[in-house]
Order: structure tokens, then C-alpha cells, then sequence
């Protein structure tokens, strides 16, 4: 979505750094208004039918009409299916994008865009039809779900780990110009580090150069280096179940699933996509 925004570059970033400021303060104000309206919190945990959703039980406790809470609700689910159609737009337009590479299969239907409307249609509805049979899992296990579910947040971690840590070896090696124009310069933190036998001089082609929205050297190791050892704390965790001895149905089967997931991935790299896969296809407008 990026290649279609101007000054991405600086826009990007930008707005996703707005919009954890705005929704962070705002969902923390919800949270908060929620817990200070909890009156009986020795019920909520006693009552079974409230464990699923107990905002349910402590919409109603606040303004002690059905009616109210209904409407509570009902904006929830408003704001529920605002952020669903956010999700299906990236979700779509990265199958569509992986697509165009050639890295996913049935890429040649999954990449084509409707002429009408510009948009990548057969994406959309194969990322729609992907999570409504995933849902109709819930029917026949709860655990199987909750496995399936859980490889949405490893994924996101562990592509984070993996993008962070790049970086940040990039970063304390050098290997990373201060700006496009000077192809020479490096801005590692570690001299040391930026040898001829780690840092091989690269082509001009081949090396980055930051763009306009960066932290400094020292500062920019100091972060990736903070969400290096949360996310490897975090990834370990997710794994383990919330219990001892847990049963078939309290199993974390959060290993399992995103194990196969990656075997699958890793093989069907090795025995089709490595034939057509390429590498992100960058696509450019000229100037002028």
C-alpha cells in the first residue's frame, strides 16, 4: 500500500506512528472507564457466562439497562468491523503483492486487478474465503482455533524479529549510508565493527541509505536492540500453555501450527516457487 502513497517515506511512518499515539490513548481510556465501572468483581469471576465476554456483564452493572449496554456494544462492534476492513485491505493488498511476485500459489489469478476498479479482487476474495472456513474450525475445536488464531501473532512477532534483527546488524556493522547521495559514509555506532573483513565495500546498488525518518546511531541500536530481547522473550513464551499439565484442550498448540506453517512454506519454496520466484517486483513511475 506504500508504493501508492506520495512521500512515503515520510508519511508512512508518520501515520503509523500517529495512529499508536491516538488509538493507544484512546483504548487506554476506554480500559480505564471499563475497570472503574466493575462493581462486582468477585462476581465477574464467578459467573461463568461472563468469562467470555465480561464487558458484556460490566456495561450492564454501569448503566443498569439492557438498552445502554446494548448500544455500548454495538458501538464495539462498529469500531470491531472498522478495524476488519482495515485488516482485509492489508491482508489483501500483501497477498496481491506477494502474488505479483510469484511466491504464493495460484499467483498468476491472485495477482490480477479488476480494470474497473484498479483493486485486486480475486485476492480480496480469496483472503475473505481463507478466514471464513478458518472460523468454521471453531465448530469442531475450540483448541484447534485457538492453535490456528495463535499463528497470526507468532507470524507477526517473528517477521518483526526477523526485520529488526537485519537492522540492527546492518546498523553495527555499517552498512547503512547516511543519506542516498553519499554511498561511502556509514553511520555505525561501532568502529570497531566497520573492518574490511566484516564490511565488505559493497556496490552502490546493493547498499541502503536511510530515508528522512530515522533515530540516530546510538539511539537506533539502543531500540532495536530493546525490541530484539522482547521479542525473543515474548516468541519463547507464546509458546508454553497457560497451565500445568494442561490437557488436550488447555495445549498450546501454538508450536505445532506455526511449525507447519513454515514447513509447508519452506517446501513449497524448494519444490515450485523457487523456479518463479524473483524478488519483490518494484514498480516505478517516470518522472516527467
Amino acid at each position: 500500500m506504500s508504493e501508492e502513497v506520495k512521500n512515503a517515506s515520510t508519511d508512512v511512518p508518520r501515520s503509523m506512528l500517529l495512529s499508536l499515539v491516538i488509538n493507544g490513548t484512546l483504548a487506554l481510556g476506554m480500559l480505564f472507564a471499563v475497570l472503574f465501572s466493575a462493581q462486582d468483581i468477585s462476581q465477574l469471576l464467578s459467573d461463568e457466562s461472563a468469562q467470555t465476554a465480561p464487558f458484556l456483564r460490566i456495561f450492564h452493572q454501569a448503566v443498569g439497562s439492557k438498552a445502554g449496554a446494548t448500544v455500548m456494544v454495538a458501538i464495539i462492534v462498529l469500531l470491531e468491523f472498522c478495524s476488519a476492513m482495515g485488516c482485509l485491505a492489508a491482508a489483501s493488498r500483501m497477498t496481491w503483492s506477494f502474488a505479483r511476485d510469484r511466491g504464493l500459489p495460484f499467483s498468476r489469478a491472485l495477482s490480477m486487478i479488476d480494470k474497473r476498479s484498479t483493486i485486486p479482487v480475486m485476492s480480496i476474495l480469496a483472503v475473505t474465503l481463507f478466514a471464513a472456513l478458518l472460523a468454521l474450525i471453531n465448530i469442531g475445536s475450540s483448541a484447534a482455533f485457538n492453535g490456528t488464531l495463535s499463528l497470526v501473532l507468532e507470524g507477526f512477532y517473528l517477521s518483526y524479529l526477523l526485520a529488526i534483527g537485519l537492522l540492527f546488524w546492518r546498523r553495527i556493522r555499517g552498512d547503512l549510508d547516511a543519506s542516498s547521495s553519499s554511498s561511502s559514509s556509514s553511520s555505525s555506532p561501532f568502529p570497531s565493527l566497520h573492518h574490511e573483513h566484516f564490511h565488505r565495500h559493497a556496490d552502490a546498488e546493493t547498499r541502503i541509505s536511510w530515508g528522512p525518518w530515522r533515530l540516530n546511531a546510538a539511539l537506533g541500536v539502543a531500540n532495536n536492540a530493546i525490541a530484539i530481547c522482547y521479542l525473543l522473550v515474548i516468541i519463547f513464551f507464546s509458546f508454553w500453555p497457560i497451565q500445568t499439565n494442561p490437557g488436550v484442550a488447555g495445549m498450546n498448540w501454538a508450536g505445532v501450527v506455526t511449525g507447519a506453517v513454515a514447513l509447508f512454506s519452506v517446501l513449497y519454496y524448494w519444490v515450485f516457487a523457487k523456479r518463479t520466484y524473483t524478488g519483490p517486483v518494484v514498480e516505478v513511475e517516470p518522472l516527467g
